[in-house]
């Protein structure tokens, strides 16, 4: 993950088209758990801190949009719902953009389709080269393996295999 971000940055580097250079700078994090939270805020000093100022042609201070898509109403939704609030806000004085109650419905190359308030959206993507990988023909491997999920796709019961 780590080579195909940089690798965005320095595609953006030397990308004339705007909206093309635009696309590789804009990230999107899908979950806003520990694992979401952790990366976004990562992302964020990387883009708006580290490489400030080491390129010819790309403000990533200016330039880098983040987001942060969680299908709950909070990140960290397993945590108290105050340490939760103060995470959010951490997030956006990062300049991370915080989507909550946004539940993500499609994930092609180039775009992220969610829905807020029952609205769809969709969103371009960017870093080429970091997909979703598309598991069992692109079907839900959970579902595939006859497990109960809820309405964001969290697992539900825990399946163990005595054969492995």
């Amino acid at each position: 993950m780590r080579r195909k971000i940089f690798t965005a940055f320095e595609q953006a580097e030397n990308e004339t088209d705007p909206l093309r250079r635009k696309q590789l700078l804009t990230f999107v994090i899908i979950g806003g758990g520990p694992t979401g939270v952790e990366l976004a805020g990562a992302l964020a000093d990387l883009a708006f801190k580290t490489l400030d100022g080491h390129f010819h042609n790309i403000n990533t201070k200016k330039e880098c949009e983040i987001y942060l898509i969680e299908a709950l109403p909070q990140v960290l939704p397993t945590f108290d719902k105050k340490l939760s609030e103060i995470t959010k806000k951490y997030l956006e004085r990062m300049g991370i953009k915080v989507l909550t109650d946004s539940r993500v419905t499609e994930i092609t190359s180039d775009t992220v389709a969610f829905e807020k308030n029952k609205e769809r959206q969709v969103m371009n993507k960017a870093t080429p080269g970091v997909r979703v990988r598309h598991l069992l023909g692109g079907k839900s491997c959970l579902g595939k393996a006859d497990a109960q999920v809820d309405r964001v796709g969290s697992l539900l019961k825990k399946i163990f295999h005595s054969e492995l």
